[in-house]
């Protein structure tokens, strides 16, 4: 049998490591993140142990100021661990975990914050808003089409309450399943 020649074998690898950083930008984006942090998050998936920031800018071509702010994004996010070691100022940066449902978990975790909480506390107030005017339109003299503009706007607002506590309650239910398969796989 003939052995594969080295530079095969490193041909193949890098395919793989391409394709898998390609897959976690398109993750990242559907996301609605930028390109950046999934990139970084595969190459910390890649390595062996933390990078230095120099590594990772040599990895992934982003300058250390970009990924200086990303970086700093995804610790906040909870998915990257930023760290100095004894004698050394170089910063290194690591994945907080190789379990990509955990990685997943913080993704959604920001994604509640960012859209599903907000709307949850502003909608109710539009609502009011909408009703409010829609009663006041019933004692005035305000066309019918008024009125019908307000009641569709309120059936909108209503329905989109609805759906974002149903995400709400999915969320939840997502973190307690995950949460249930960490503390007992085999179930």
């Amino acid at each position: 049998m003939v052995e594969p020649a080295e530079s095969d074998i490193d041909t193949h690898i890098r395919a793989a490591d391409e394709e898998f950083v390609k897959l976690f930008i398109d993750v990242t984006m559907s996301f609605g993140l930028p390109a950046a942090p999934g990139r970084i998050m595969a190459e910390l998936f890649l390595a062996e142990g933390p990078l230095s920031m120099q590594d990772l800018s040599g990895r992934t071509g982003y300058s250390l100021p970009t990924l200086s702010r990303n970086v700093r994004t995804m610790d906040r996010m909870g998915i990257a661990r930023r760290e100095t070691k004894p004698g050394s100022k170089k910063v290194y940066v690591s994945i907080r975990s190789k379990q990509l449902h955990e990685v997943l978990m913080s993704m959604l975790k920001i994604g509640y914050e960012r859209e599903v909480k907000v709307m949850l506390e502003h909608l109710p107030r539009i609502r009011q808003e909408y009703e409010a005017a829609a009663r006041m339109a019933d004692g005035s003299d305000a066309s019918a089409e008024i009125g019908q503009a307000l009641e569709e706007r309120r059936k909108l607002i209503t329905g989109l309450e609805k759906d974002y506590q149903l995400m709400e309650r999915l969320m939840g239910l997502l973190g307690r399943f995950i949460l249930k398969l960490e503390t007992d796989p085999e179930e």
